[in-house]
């Protein structure tokens, strides 16, 4: 009876305590694909870390097997029966890890049959936000893979596939050794201080054994009391001790400055700006003697991930996996260091950043690019070394210019951009919806040295390349979703309003190349082609081999007939109309749930409203949300009101609604798409849409989740079993669990006999 107690207490103790402890980003994990996959995939990646999970990295593994392992020992009493008890905890752990595996499996491979066609990660929800790829890379086991990976890749890629495979599995085995080791030693702990603590419950027992007309027991060789409680308080004092972990760049020649400032409209109304100021003088001391470095940039971004998900191709699932990059990142370049000298080397670089714009930088990896510099099989190999760190472009935005302030010009709108937070998303209600900082410098000798003559020819039309050694720079991209502004009588980009900006700011007397440089849609057709709208505003005369090599480069990309350029830096040079064409109104569709965070199995309630921000009212307006929950098809579903909506106009300041009722079921994140809306606006449809909404339907308590995790491997295996038996499966596993029931109950009946005989 003790076994049987002693391996149902510590299964459901290692379940429960597992649930509490497991790590952050496996929880993450769980949440994304829950809602999908099933509670399943919560109880396999909760038992994977439990199995593989470094005790001498996670202490709470340590404890929490030890702690299993001193319970058993301390309620079975005996060597042999408790090291057993204990090892089929695990192995039973490994028999729910598969069930539940394969359930995960034939859930998944459903939902891709009823994607035929798709790409595998377009059937997945989007990936929630809070996960970066620092965290990822330093979650057990996962951390383990990408390392030894890595490892195999940077040595020149296995001989052998199946090498990478062994690797890893010897790593991974440790873990488990180790394990095993501390229960034995935990369990043998159990035994003897469960032998000591007998006597305290030898009374009650030999009573019990009286009352049921058994016999006396005999005393033999059983310590006092007394004896017990002196060899108890020794180990108390040494237990700790037992399952502690034991683990516990500066230039040559003449200096050369550029500023330069684009901006950009496009013909949904968004407006892009971005800047860029560069010197032939860094300014990071203490850098520029690193051996082979041939960059280093960091950058820092928020709200863009729909611009990144333009170029992966999906906002709604390849688009979301921008997520996991960190929100500053800091990547350092080298030719022909290896990674393992390229990471040590780059600490230098890290720590000069890290004073500069304030922030703290930690390594993520140092690898192989996939890439040679150039061309044939004498290519320099180039080694990449990426740090990661929490700050946002509010915390670097005060800093990412100061290289340049001295310079004035136009740095100084960029710089009143950042101060008054119109380049900072989401700080002001005027803020960019989304941006990027950046600054760093280039090895320009270095680049020189290995890069094709040609390429190096052609830059030197523009900068003086063959007068450098390196060259300093700091930038940054904004877009606002609705920066076109009336301008004068027409519609029109205007970046002073969009930078908070009173007056123009004059060019850098520094400044051998100043550049403004302004684009809008025209929608008139020149020689077959629609040409933006251009303004070139510059300190370059026209008779500049620079200023002819920019012109080279605009038509290369399609701009041709440029206007000529002007030399009057006014606010006029900040403005450029768009003409010829009907851009879409300023409008703003948004998604809300109530309750925000739900309870499993509840219901929400979800609304969306179109408002109407403009002076022009929308038309024959559609909204249409009924693909909000399509990917949780199997937890969730429409339970009242409608998820579309119609309306002849909704006119200027004005706002609709439609809401409905949905029942949610797993706990877990339920990334809901985003609404559409299509509108007439001056007989042209437009369309637009709200942006997707996350909602975290709570989890239950660990013991919820220990106590369920059995349950719903009972349930799979069931589902299992039918897929084999035709439909048979629970009588064959409630058959399967009496005959297990059965054999027990004998085996406990001859204990018990045995009990009562004085044994």
């Amino acid at each position: 009876m003790r076994k049987i107690v002693a391996f149902i207490l510590c299964t459901l103790a290692v379940l429960t305590v597992g649930f509490a402890v497991v790590h952050p980003t496996f929880l993450f994990v769980a949440d994304w694909l829950v809602p999908t996959l099933g509670s399943s995939l919560l109880n396999a990646l909760t038992i994977v870390y439990l199995l593989l999970g470094d005790p001498l990295q996670f202490t709470s593994l340590l404890v929490l097997w030890g702690g299993a392992a001193f319970l058993a020992g301390v309620l079975i009493r005996r060597r042999v029966g408790s090291i057993a008890t204990i090892l089929l905890v695990l192995v039973s752990l490994i028999a729910i890890l598969g069930i539940n595996l394969i359930d995960v499996g034939f859930t998944a491979s459903q939902m891709f049959e009823n994607f035929q066609g798709s790409n595998p990660l377009e059937v997945l929800p989007p990936l929630p936000e809070g996960l970066t790829f620092a965290e990822l890379y330093e979650a057990p086991i996962v951390g383990e893979i990408a390392e030894r990976v890595l490892g195999v890749m940077q040595s020149g890629g296995p001989e052998n596939p199946m090498s990478i495979v062994m690797e890893i599995a010897s790593s991974l085995a440790v873990g488990v050794f180790i394990k095993i080791a501390v229960m034995i030693g935990a369990a043998l702990a159990g035994v003897e201080v469960g032998k000591l603590l007998e006597p305290a419950v030898t009374p009650f027992s030999e009573s019990i054994r009286m009352g049921l007309g058994g016999k006396p027991r005999g005393t033999g060789d059983i310590p006092t009391l007394k004896e017990a409680m002196s060899l108890l308080t020794i180990a108390l004092l040494l237990g700790p001790a037992l399952f502690a972990n034991p683990i516990g760049v500066g230039a040559a020649g003449e200096e050369f400055y550029i500023e330069t400032i684009l901006g950009f409209a496009d013909l949904s109304g968004r407006a892009y700006v971005g800047d860029l100021f560069a010197s032939s003088e860094t300014p990071f001391g203490g850098i520029s003697g690193s051996e082979g470095l041939l960059a280093s940039v960091i950058a820092s971004h928020e709200g863009v991930k729909e611009i990144l998900a333009e170029f992966m191709g999906s906002e709604e699932s390849l688009g979301s996996f921008a997520n996991i990059i960190p929100e500053t990142l800091m990547v350092a370049v080298y030719i022909d260091v290896p990674p393992e000298t390229a990471g040590p080397q780059s600490e230098g670089i890290a720590d000069a950043f890290s004073e500069a714009y304030q922030v703290d930088l930690t390594q993520l990896m140092a690898l192989n690019a996939p890439f040679p510099l150039g061309e044939g099989p004498d290519s320099p190999q180039i080694s990449i070394v990426l740090y990661q760190s929490g700050a946002e472009v509010g915390d670097l935005a005060s800093t990412f210019l100061d290289a340049f302030l001295d310079k004035g010009g136009l740095v100084e709108l960029i710089s009143e951009a950042s101060s008054n937070g119109r380049i900072v998303p989401q700080s002001t209600p005027d803020s960019a919806d989304g941006g990027a900082l950046f600054s760093g410098f280039v090895n320009v000798e270095l680049l020189k040295e290995y890069a094709p003559a040609e390429y190096i020819q052609q830059v030197s039309e523009y900068f003086p390349v063959d007068e450098w050694e390196q060259m300093g720079f700091s930038g940054s991209v904004s877009f606002w979703d609705h920066g076109v502004e009336s301008v004068g009588e027409g519609q029109g980009l205007d970046l002073l309003n969009l930078m908070g900006a009173d007056e123009a700011p004059s060019f850098s007397g520094d400044s051998e190349v100043s550049l403004v440089l302004l684009a809008a849609p025209n929608g008139t057709d020149i020689g077959g082609d629609d040409v933006p709208n251009l303004k070139i505003t510059t300190n370059m005369p026209e008779d500049d081999n620079r200023l002819a090599a920019l012109f080279r480069v605009l038509e290369m990309l399609g701009l041709i007939d440029l206007a000529t350029p002007e030399v009057n830096l006014d606010e006029s040079a900040f403005e450029i109309g768009v003409s010829g064409v009907i851009l879409p109104l300023n409008i703003e569709v948004t998604k809300t749930t109530s309750p925000s965070n739900p309870q499993p199995n509840s219901f929400v309630e979800v609304t969306v409203t179109v408002t109407n921000h403009d002076s022009a009212p929308m038309r024959d307006v559609a909204l249409d949300d009924s693909a909000t929950i399509a990917r949780y098809a199997s937890s969730s579903r429409l339970v009242g009101g409608s998820t579309s909506g119609q309306w002849s106009e909704i006119g200027s300041g004005e706002s609709r609604s439609i809401s409905y009722s949905v029942e949610i079921g797993d706990g877990g994140v339920y990334s809901l798409a985003p609404a559409q809306i299509e509108y007439l606006h001056e007989a042209v449809e437009f369309s637009d849409a709200s942006r997707g909404l996350e909602t975290r339907v709570k989890r239950p308590s660990a013991l919820g989740l220990g106590v369920g995790s059995l349950v719903s491997t009972g349930e799979a295996a069931s589902k299992l079993l039918d897929n084999v038996a035709g439909g048979n499966g629970s009588t064959l596993g409630l058959g399967a669990v009496s005959v297990v029931v059965l054999v027990f109950a004998f085996l406990e009946f001859m204990n018990l006999r045995k009990w009562l005989g004085g044994r």
